[in-house]
């Protein structure tokens, strides 16, 4: 496992580097690591083959929009040259891997809490934002709010988003993204606890 930058309180924000190594439980620094970027929280990391990418965050005045990738074999970072309709600048999205190809949903600009999809193709570096159409599978009108501090994984060519929060508070629901050829279904399903 690795993890990348965030916050301590008697520090401030990081950019340091941790493995842990989840056969003998040992987190360590890497020896070696080259030209990581700003210190930060609230970005949003995926490995896919080789490498790492991250993107966005926050550094206590300023939301990133920027997008790096660590080599996991030679431990070096460098900054991604795209193509596309790339996100703007945020904190507190979420993104998934499926295959070649990363997906990004929502976050919080500083302003609004977005419900916008993106996706990033990682052998031609090229960002798609995916057209949203909103449904309710509960067959109520229901809004499916923008969202931050929500997870997502995915499950084949869908995404399963969980909990976050909105201007309005935190969200119960689940939302299922599903991918059809750059058009997200934003379905929203709720969930009842058994107790």
């Amino acid at each position: 496992m690795i993890v990348f930058g965030g916050y301590r309180s008697n520090v401030g924000h990081l950019n340091e580097l941790w493995m842990l190594d989840l056969r003998w439980m040992d987190w360590h620094l890497p020896d070696y690591y080259r030209d990581p970027p700003a210190p930060r929280r609230g970005h949003e990391a995926v490995i896919i083959g080789t490498k790492m990418y991250v993107f966005g965050g926050y550094d206590g005045k300023t939301n990133f929009g920027d997008f790096y990738t660590l080599d996991l074999g030679t431990m070096e970072w460098n900054q991604v040259e795209h193509f596309g309709e790339a996100p703007t600048a945020r904190r507190h999205h979420a993104m998934a891997a499926v295959g070649k190809n990363l997906v990004l949903y929502g976050g919080y600009n500083g302003v609004t809490y977005l419900d916008d999809v993106y996706s990033f193709d990682t052998e031609t570096s090229f960002w798609k934002r995916w057209k949203i159409l909103k449904s309710s599978s509960s067959g109520r009108d229901t809004e499916i709010y923008g969202r931050s501090m929500h997870a997502m994984v995915s499950m084949g060519q869908r995404f399963v988003i969980v909990g976050g929060i909105h201007e309005y508070g935190t969200l119960g629901g689940v939302v299922y993204l599903e991918n059809g050829a750059g058009i997200a279904l934003l379905d929203l399903f709720y969930f009842f606890s058994l107790s």
